[in-house]
């Protein structure tokens, strides 16, 4: 008898637990997502002495885990991530694109992220002038702030310089360059 009892309690067992095992919370990139959803238009310009990227938050508690570039040519491209409020950097590594016009993501250490925290993504343009994407849309109107998933991109924000600086000025026409942050809700 007990036998018995342990073959159908064995199968409800493993069924309760492969119940309770959840699904990792999907990747989120705000920049790549929007535009396959969207009837933006990409146009290229060429770039140096310019910070170039996109104020952005999470309306989720969650973590950014890569960062990236999609650029036209391949190379070697300095992305940073700022904290919006104290213009500091959170994380600044340098992505290797070996394909162009290929998204491409690095893993970083993963940060926590607060709902409604701003953040800067932005690529540096050195001395040498480099081709990098323009984001708008197709009428003209402004292409900014859009949400996808759980990030919202409030506007584009650049800077010129010799040097990689908090890019302060704003702008919401469009989007200039590539970065791309991965948010991964909690």
């Amino acid at each position: 008898m007990k036998k018995y009892a342990l073959l159908l309690v064995a199968p409800l067992l493993v069924l309760f637990s492969t119940c309770k095992k959840e699904n990792a919370p999907p990747e989120e990139t705000a920049l790549s997502g929007f535009l396959a959803d969207s009837t933006s238009r990409f146009a290229r310009g060429n770039y140096n002495r310019l910070e170039l990227g996109y104020r952005f938050y999470a309306s989720r508690k969650g973590r950014i885990t890569k960062i990236g570039t999609r650029m036209p040519e391949s190379g070697s491209y300095p992305v940073t991530i700022w904290d919006y409020d104290t213009r500091n950097i959170v994380v600044q590594q340098t992505i290797q694109q070996s394909q162009p016009n290929a998204l491409t993501l690095q893993a970083i250490t993963p940060f926590a992220v607060m709902p409604n925290k701003k953040y800067v993504i932005s690529i540096f343009y050195g001395t040498a002038s480099q081709a990098a994407y323009v984001i708008v849309s197709r009428d003209g109107s402004a292409l900014l702030p859009f949400t996808k998933g759980s990030v919202t991109v409030v506007n584009s924000q650049f800077r010129y310089g010799d040097a990689s600086l908090f890019p302060n000025n704003a702008d919401n026409v469009g989007i200039y360059g590539f970065p791309e942050v991965t948010f991964v809700a909690d």
